[in-house]
């Protein structure tokens, strides 16, 4: 099986696929990329006792997927597939792999920072999950950036946390 993601997704995967004596692989195009590596401080997760960042959260992942047998390969960027045939190819910069399945698991973070100050403050005050942050923001004033539906809706939850929302 070869996985193409290293992140929540991708490694939950790998373990429960390797811990079924599947011969597995992650394929992840870097262990420091994707929505949680960029989150400073998680306390909302099962299992979890005290707070910690969500680069501590994938390693503990990464680590149950290899001790239960999965590869991982970290600066694996895929660069095509071919899913047409029985036996499914995936080709990273360096080899290709051949398997009978391919779980895509690329994750969710598509947009790229637009605004002064997005990148650099990333998982340290600037947020993408309302329901994942808004007690982080419990008393503070906060602004929402957005004129989407999403944003309203996120705009809303965060009233009930924050002592102003623009």
């Amino acid at each position: 099986m070869v996985i193409i993601g290293g992140g929540p997704a991708g490694l939950s995967a790998a373990q429960y696929a390797a811990r079924s004596n599947l011969k597995t692989v992650v394929l992840d195009k870097s262990s420091t990329a994707g929505a949680l590596a960029f989150t400073s401080k998680i306390e909302n997760y099962p299992g979890i006792c005290k707070p910690m960042s969500g680069k501590e959260l994938l390693d503990i992942f990464r680590q149950q997927a290899v001790d239960f047998g999965a590869e991982y390969q970290e600066d694996a960027q895929v660069v095509g597939v071919n899913l047409d045939a029985e036996v499914k190819e995936v080709f990273t910069m360096d080899r290709s792999f051949k398997t009978k399945t391919v779980i895509l698991a690329t994750g969710a973070m598509g947009r790229k920072p637009t605004i002064e100050g997005e990148a650099e403050f990333l998982g340290r005050g600037v947020s993408y999950c309302a329901i994942c942050d808004a007690n982080f923001f419990r008393g503070k004033t906060v602004c929402v950036l957005g004129d989407s539906e999403e944003a309203a809706k996120e705009a809303g939850l965060l009233c009930g946390y924050a002592a102003k929302v623009y």
